[in-house]
């Protein structure tokens, strides 16, 4: 066992803490961003799904895109998970969050065309700005 060895042990040890903790420090932050994204639709008065509530429609989108972040992050992040031995469970895992952020995304642009559209509470220009094009 040669010293080159225990270098190279030594930056593989490293680098697989590192991987960990990275993979930890993603799943918080995504879990942060969607806490902070609850705390201000809170704020701005909750949700809804009714006509005449234009804003509180809207509040759909940030809070669904922000949990279809989350989910691609799981869904990125799959094939790391120390625990997920099997791979065809990481591949379960991986197919499902990909689909569960679809999902929010669709609805989360839904969200947004029926709040421009609610004639109860007046129209709102669509694809305006950079952002509604992106």
């Amino acid at each position: 066992h040669s010293d080159d060895d225990d270098d190279t042990d030594a930056w593989r040890r490293r680098m697989i803490g590192l991987q960990r903790a990275s993979l930890i420090l993603a799943h918080f932050m995504a879990l942060l961003s969607m806490i902070v994204v609850i705390i201000w639709i809170v704020l701005f008065g909750g949700l809804s799904w009714e006509k005449g509530h234009s804003k509180l429609v809207f509040n759909w989108h940030p809070l669904l895109m922000i949990t279809a972040f989350c989910f691609m992050t799981v869904a990125s992040l799959s094939f790391r998970y120390r625990g997920v031995v099997i791979r065809k469970l990481a591949k379960i895992l991986h197919g499902t969050a990909w689909a569960v952020a679809l999902l929010c995304a669709i609805v989360a642009l839904i969200a947004v065309f029926r709040s421009h559209d609610d004639e109860l509470s007046g129209f709102i220009a669509k694809l305006y700005s950079l952002h509604s094009w992106i």
